[in-house]
């Protein structure tokens, strides 16, 4: 399974696109939105099926995915909250439709990891079947996530590094190729 998101922002880090791929062997699936004014056209494609939708702005400022729900966390504080609006890229997989959840997000407290060898003093943020841990920069450094039907994943913050994004690219185009050749009765 390979799962692409990409978010980009504007010079006020105000959402302005967002981009998320999911490639499994039998099934590929794209949620795409782009800003217009207060809210974002987006198109769902699951396998043949594609559907259009409109999102109210305001509600996508916190946008994130449910296998990767945080992305940047500046200015925290304990106690803080705020609604994180999730898309569902395993709903995609069960279904023919694009879900959007709604989860409640709280800052709860200062922890110490270990991060790349060193100790890092971080926050701990929480929402229903995620923690994470956010240095004091905003950077997430850590991600635990309950995902249904895949169990418990650990994302790290690691360095970018282009050669494995790009051997991660050719492994998905061929599945994808693999599931064309399926599909079509083609291969050798």
């Amino acid at each position: 399974m390979f799962l692409d998101s990409e978010m980009n922002y504007d010079s006020k880090a105000q959402l302005e696109s967002f981009n998320f791929k999911l490639e499994i062997a039998g099934l590929s699936a794209r949620v795409t939105g782009t800003r217009y004014d207060t809210e974002f056209a987006c198109i769902a494609q699951v396998g043949d099926m594609t559907q259009t939708m409109a999102l109210d702005g305001e509600v996508s400022r916190y946008l994130g995915d449910s296998l990767r729900p945080f992305t940047h966390l500046k200015g925290l504080r304990i106690g803080q909250t705020w609604r994180l609006r999730l898309i569902d890229p395993i709903a995609l997989l069960r279904g023919s439709s694009v879900e959007f959840t709604t989860r409640l997000v709280k800052v709860v407290a200062r922890e110490t990891i270990e991060h790349g060898g060193e100790k890092v003093d971080c926050f701990r943020i929480e929402t229903d079947g995620a923690v994470a841990w956010s240095n004091d920069a905003g950077q997430v450094l850590r991600q635990e996530v309950q995902v249904p039907l895949l169990g418990r994943w650990v994302i790290t913050d690691e360095p970018f590094d282009d050669a494995k994004r790009l051997k991660a690219k050719k492994s998905m185009m061929t599945l994808r190729e693999s599931r064309v050749g399926i599909v079509s009765g083609g291969g050798d």
